[in-house]
């Protein structure tokens, strides 16, 4: 019961952050950065992408922390020591009374049955790492300067005045670690118990639940605060986006796109690149290194091949459902927004299940032991 409590806190938070993150999204869809793959300039993409990609995984988590209440909420109180009595009591009587929807099906499972503990621990292991490497990227992108850094969520230097250091984003990554510990602790301690009542599985692993339950709710509640206070500052230009040779690959789709095989449009574009940075290329270069590569380029294959390779805000109008277009962002924070409103739904009928519990169980002591 407490952990149901702790959990729909966590829940809430959660989904708090990824309408938080979708608002970002949505504003920031036309805000164009480079995008990094194994820490290297690697294609461009936008504010608004990157972030619809975070909701979606909080979507997910989201969906995993209900599925876990769900499954959590049955009662196995009457099992008693594991055996059950053979006193007449009303196991499914209390259990409605405490805002269970189900009984465990069996009695020694009820007692000695752990799995829920080490779902909890290692759910909030799971959504804070994903969310420690959001805190990661944004580390980068403040270092860059493409955003700025809220003021509620920096700390002084301590010998540097012009220092503001963006601590909670330190914090959050080591949130996650402690996280990670938490659920290697309780995936030890079931694992050393035996298949019975014992306080390795049980008594001993609810503190690591409860301060981790309270650790995940802050965690969200920080980063969805950061989040809603982060502004685009300078972003790269589009010359430093075209500097870094992350167009280059728009570059080789332009030519496929007209026909030129793509292992061809890459060979083409890899010496391109090799030769120069893109903003240096002209028609004759291109047609002379095709032609080294027995390849023939039409007027209009060279032309979009140079467009693509200097203009990085073309991919504002990529048209993928799932790519960083801006109506297909924008189409994306609908959707997303669709999913976490089913979640909060499914949050909403089991708080309204125990408000009417609370009201039952009153009563019914009331009716027991009189006014």
């Amino acid at each position: 019961m407490v952990l149901r409590d702790q959990l729909l806190q966590v829940l809430d938070a959660l989904l708090a952050t990824g309408r938080t993150v979708l608002d970002r999204a949505d504003r920031h869809a036309d805000v164009v950065v480079t995008g990094y793959t194994h820490r290297r300039p690697a294609q461009p993409t936008s504010i608004g992408h990157v972030f619809a990609g975070y909701a979606e995984a909080l979507a997910g988590e989201a969906a995993a922390y209900a599925d876990l209440l769900d499954e959590m909420n049955r009662s196995p109180l009457g099992s008693c020591a594991f055996a059950g009595t053979d006193l007449d009591i009303s196991p499914r009587r209390l259990a409605d009374l405490l805002g269970f929807d189900q009984l465990i099906v069996n009695s020694y499972e009820a007692v000695a049955g752990a799995d829920h503990l080490v779902r909890v621990a290692t759910l909030n292991a799971q959504a804070l790492a994903t969310g420690a490497r959001l805190a990661r990227t944004l580390m980068d992108w403040l270092s860059w300067g493409w955003v700025v850094t809220p003021g509620e969520f920096t700390q002084g230097s301590s010998i540097m005045p012009q220092k503001r250091n963006p601590v909670v984003l330190e914090h959050l990554v080591s949130m996650a670690g402690a996280a990670a510990a938490d659920a290697a602790s309780v995936l030890n301690n079931v694992g050393a118990a035996w298949w019975e009542d014992s306080n390795n599985a049980t008594t001993d692993v609810q503190s690591r639940l409860w301060e981790g339950d309270d650790r995940a709710y802050r965690f969200f509640s920080l980063l969805g605060g950061l989040i809603e206070k982060l502004d685009p500052q300078r972003p790269p230009s589009g010359e430093e986006i075209v500097a870094s040779g992350a167009t280059t690959t728009a570059a080789a789709d332009a030519l496929a796109r007209h026909g030129v095989p793509f292992r061809g449009a890459h060979s083409l574009l890899g010496r391109l690149v090799r030769g120069g940075a893109p903003a240096t290329w002209t028609d004759e270069l291109v047609r002379s290194t095709a032609a080294d590569l027995g390849l023939t380029l039409d007027d209009a294959a060279v032309r979009d091949l140079l467009a693509a390779a200097v203009r990085p805000e073309l991919v504002l109008r990529r048209a993928q459902a799932d790519g960083p277009g801006e109506a297909a962002v924008r189409d994306q924070v609908g959707r997303l927004s669709t999913m976490l409103d089913a979640v909060q739904e499914r949050a909403q009928t089991l708080r309204e299940r125990l408000t009417r519990a609370d009201a039952a169980l009153a009563e019914a002591v009331a009716a027991r032991v009189g006014p």
